[in-house]
């Protein structure tokens, strides 16, 4: 409320859209609603911003016009050196400043500013560069005269007293040298840069948006001791840009590589604001991504990317900004690094961007960037978020919430996807890159042979991924609509339909038909970007359950549909492969006829053009992540043809084609690569059977080779056959089963199936066939017979055997003979087990088709407890030893509870002294009439003993074995005592 109508005014009201009687603070903000309906909207932007234009320059909306000369000129304030120059003051609104408004502040030299009446003149003996950083961190200093202006834009003039060769003019901090000449501010050539610098003789012209309350006109020597200086500047205010009939709203996205769109020959980077088109009905809104990679909130302000977007657009337009990557680089204190302290990160989103895109009636959206993954994690890794030292999202919601701005959490919402679909899905959809996956480059050269920067890396993505995001941010953004916020529903009201339905459903699969339910998660997530591509492009298709099957086998007739479809060749050209299982080798023959009939003898630029640097530091498009400092990383394969250590292996009949095809890359080792590596293997394994994911990856980089390298890459090309349809059957399985068969067809063209109630599938409950009839839509007809007889529900059955049935001490093997051939699920799968013990095990087994049976085996027969065994003499002493034979009889008590007692022996009777001794009155055989082996229990010992022995000691002992083979051995003694001599 300061009494006139200025651009001011337009961006209060910008910041207060959306609130209406309803709300609170209505009685502080309800003088924004120009038209007087109760609410702050677009046509309130609209009302105040052709008022602006309509008020008379020489009444409210005047310019400011500065005179640096000696001579008065009417309508500019004369600035008037005194001893030196005016310093700059709030009150009087102008005058030099020491230091820029750029962040970190720039030095620059007022007091060495000299007059002669023609001009400020300043000469410096000596300027400041950083060795190595001398392009992004100098200072020539100079002067810089501040304006104070509201927040808007302007025509900024300049008039210099010295040429422009010997000249820099800047505006506020921006990057001069990159402001002088147009081109486009994307790969792709897509969005012109309409705005800046032009400069003629002395005199200098651009139109600049001021996000803050002045203006800073920065003059800057080229060379040292060279005088340059001012005599005019003018700001001349430039009215917002109210939308012309019938022409559309526009959402601006502006961002980093994480958010651009890349060409062919970047191919697989994607970022979400490549892909956020497709969410749009683009019959009601347009959508422009004004991303490029390397960029933050410094760089894309320095050089005027994100001024073009506001003198662009139009009242009403959105503009979703996302940057916090390169916001890290630690170079925050060089002039035009891209790196920010916290403090600079939040300085720019609340006094640079939010009011500068508000005062052209523009509605600021904030994106917080998506967290970096870890390169290296493995399953079972639960993904943090990256931003740990400089709480870069953190900022910017705070900041979001003071200055009411819609923000999009994306960084929460990403570590949410990555968690759910785990390391290995993750992994897969950044840009983890192996041999042979793409012929796209990097800053550092080809992709081909894995990625030059021998890492993972974790911050860009393919476009399976971009995807995912768009979805999150229009699913957030409708979230935010409903709950509450009147800017993000407008956004979601220009949604497509089934992007609505999907929002409110949770259910993507009609927005995303190419995605397949056994490629998003886990091993079969691997190839999950060039499956959903072919899937896509309709060269590829799934089963009746959406599911890809990317390990079953692919056939040669399928494969040559495919190659023909997406390199635009008659199939014709590959005609003489038997259909059946695709073999690597027949894969590089047909890859090879492909190639040759498209191309000739000529090679596309993904095999000349971008082998080694392609961009450099200091170009537009350069991305300083993606620059590893590699040179020269070629796109032909490492390991040349004749190193290759199986190539005897090819048939006689394929060798020069699949030789030429592995010397145009078009096929390498699969084996021996590994993502994240630049490395080839040495084996091409020519009669491996290609499983279709690998015939994905196939496909995938023929389909890139044939693209024009600076074309969007995805843009969906489909080459149509009008011929008379025919199909393929594919089976949901063909091996044994005791489940139903489904029979898919995929037909070689757009058809509608006439039986069978319209459907491409049959299912099938017992062994037969069934014909499919197709018509396409020029009429013709085709059909094709599924055969079945793979289906099998007989349960197995299986016989017992045992290594023995007798009683034994030893472990028993029980031996399964199936009725079929069947595999045990239980028991390690083996079909025998051992018993150490009587007891029972029942074998679990299932056939080929998946029915089970089971067989109990019983095991009575082990016995592993000895008998027992007792001896009892009927003499334990003889006395006298008067050195004759006495008879011993022994009773023995032998048992067994197990297997019964099979023999009970006599095993031995030994004695502690010679039988023969050296006394004279010694007699041989002391031990008579013992039957050893049988069961003798009488004898005869002798009652002698030695003279100076301690007495003698006779031992008898007797074994007892059971049937099982356990035995036990029993000693009885018998002695001879001395004191009886």
């Amino acid at each position: 409320m300061d009494g006139r109508i200025d651009i001011a005014d337009l961006g209060w009201i910008a910041s207060v859209v959306g609130k209406s009687y309803a709300d609170s603070d209505w009685n502080s903000v309800k003088a924004g609603d120009i038209n007087v309906d109760r609410k702050i909207d677009i046509q309130d932007l609209t009302a105040i911003a052709n008022l602006i234009k309509n008020i008379s320059d020489t009444v409210e909306q005047k310019s400011y016009k500065f005179n640096f000369t000696g001579t008065a000129k009417e309508g500019y304030t004369s600035v008037v050196y005194n001893n030196g120059v005016p310093q700059y003051n709030s009150s009087v609104g102008y005058g030099f400043v020491n230091e820029t408004s750029a962040m970190p502040a720039r030095q620059v030299h007022s007091a060495q500013i000299t007059s002669d009446g023609t001009g400020f003149v300043i000469s410096e003996p000596q300027f400041y560069e950083e060795p190595g950083f001398e392009k992004d961190n100098y200072n020539h200093y100079g002067m810089a005269f501040r304006i104070q202006a509201p927040p808007g834009a302007y025509r900024v003039s300049v008039k210099t007293t010295s040429a422009a060769a010997d000249t820099t003019v800047s505006v506020s901090g921006m990057q001069t040298s990159r402001l002088l000449k147009g081109g486009y501010w994307d790969t792709a050539k897509l969005v012109p840069i309409r705005n800046f610098i032009t400069a003629s003789g002395k005199e200098w012209t651009y139109n600049f948006v001021s996000g803050r309350s002045f203006i800073d006109i920065e003059i800057e020597p080229n060379k040292v001791n060279t005088p340059v200086g001012v005599q005019e500047i003018v700001l001349t205010p430039i009215a917002p840009q109210t939308r012309t009939a019938g022409s559309l709203p526009t959402i601006y996205t502006l961002g980093d590589s994480t958010v651009k769109s890349y060409t062919f020959d970047e191919t697989p980077m994607s970022g979400w604001g490549q892909v956020f088109d497709n969410m749009f009905d683009l019959s009601k809104v347009n959508v422009v991504n004004y991303s490029m990679g390397g960029r933050s909130f410094k760089s894309a302000y320095t050089e005027g990317r994100f001024n073009d977007i506001l003198m662009t657009g139009n009242i009403g337009d959105f503009v979703l900004v996302q940057f916090g990557h390169n916001d890290e680089s630690t170079d925050e204190s060089r002039r035009f690094g891209r790196g920010a302290t916290e403090a600079m990160y939040e300085s720019y989103i609340k006094d640079v961007y939010i009011p500068a895109i508000r005062a052209r009636g523009m509605i600021p959206v904030l994106v917080t960037p998506m967290s970096r993954v870890s390169g290296t994690a493995q399953p079972g890794y639960v993904y943090t978020n990256s931003f740990k030292t400089r709480l870069f999202p953190d900022i910017m919601k705070e900041a979001a919430a003071e200055m009411g701005v819609t923000v999009v959490d994306l960084n929460a919402e990403s570590l949410k996807y990555y968690n759910a679909i785990g390391v290995e899905a993750t992994t897969a959809v950044f840009m983890s890159i192996e041999a042979g996956e793409t012929p796209g480059k990097t800053n550092d050269g080809s992709y081909a042979n894995g990625h030059p920067s021998n890492k993972i890396d974790g911050t860009h993505y393919k476009e399976a991924l971009a995807k995912q995001f768009a979805r999150i941010m229009v699913t957030e953004i409708a979230g935010k609509g409903t709950a509450g916020d009147p800017k993000a529903a407008s956004i979601a009201s220009y949604l497509k339909q089934d992007v609505k339905a999907a929002i409110a459903s949770g259910d993507w699969w009609n927005v995303y038909p190419e995605m397949a339910k056994d490629t998003t998660t886990g091993a079969g997530s691997y190839y999950r970007n060039q499956i959903e591509k072919l899937l896509q492009l309709g060269v590829m298709s799934k089963d009746s359950n959406g599911n890809f099957n990317p390990d079953m086998n692919m056939t040669v007739g399928e494969f040559i549909r495919a190659i023909s479809a997406i390199m635009g060749v008659d199939s014709s050209v590959m005609a003489g492969y038997a259909n059946g299982e695709l073999t690597r080798e027949v894969m590089g023959a047909i890859l090879d006829d492909a190639f040759r009939a498209k191309f000739g003898t000529t090679k596309p630029k993904y095999m000349t053009d971008y082998n080694g640097t392609t961009v450099v530091p200091g170009s537009p498009g350069y991305d300083p992540n993606l620059d590893s400092g590699a040179r020269g990383v070629m796109y032909y394969p490492l390991v040349s043809y004749e190193k290759l250590t199986d190539k005897a292996n090819i048939s006689p009949d394929l060798v020069s084609k699949v030789k030429d095809a592995y010397e145009l890359g078009l096929i390498r080792s699969e084996k021996g690569i590994a993502r994240g590596k630049m490395i080839n293997g040495t084996e091409l394994e020519p009669k491996m059977i290609v499983a279709r994911a690998k015939a994905a990856k196939a496909l995938y980089f023929m389909w890139v080779l044939v693209q024009e390298v600076n074309v969007e890459n995805d843009v969906v090309n489909v080459n149509i056959d009008n011929v008379a349809p025919t199909a393929t059957v594919n089976y949901s399985t063909t091996v044994p089963t005791n489940q139903n068969v489904v029979a898919t067809i995929t037909p070689s063209e757009a058809v509608t199936v006439t039986n069978n109630g319209g459907s491409t599938s049959y299912t099938f409950t017992d062994n037969g066939s069934f014909t499919f009839e197709f018509v396409d839509v020029a009429g013709n007809v085709g059909s094709v017979t599924a055969n079945v007889y793979n289906i099998d529900k007989i349960v197995p059955t299986a016989t017992v055997s045992y290594n023995t049935t007798a009683p034994t001490n030893q472990h028993v093997v029980a031996t399964i003979t199936p009725s079929e051939a069947v595999t045990v699920t239980n028991n390690d799968g083996s079909i025998s087990y051992t018993f150490t013990d009587n007891g029972s095990f029942t074998f679990e087994f299932m056939d080929a088709a998946g029915n089970k049976g089971a067989a109990t085996v019983i095991v009575s027969n082990i016995d592993k407890i000895a008998p027992t065994l007792i001896l009892v003499p009927d003499k334990l002493s003889l006395s006298p030893a008067n050195h004759k034979l006495v008879t011993v009889q022994t009773s023995v008590y032998g048992q067994d509870e197990g297997s019964g007692v099979s023999s009970v022996v006599l095993t031995s009777i030994t004695s502690n002294e010679p039988d023969n001794g050296s006394g004279d009155g010694d007699i041989a055989g002391d031990i008579a009439g013992a039957d050893f082996g049988t069961l003798d229990t009488e004898f005869q010992l002798r009652a002698e003993r030695s003279g100076k022995g301690e007495g003698r000691i006779y031992l008898i002992t007797y074994t007892i074995t059971d049937i099982a083979g356990n035995q036990t051995t029993a000693t009885a003694q018998v002695t001879v005592p001395h004191d009886s001599k």
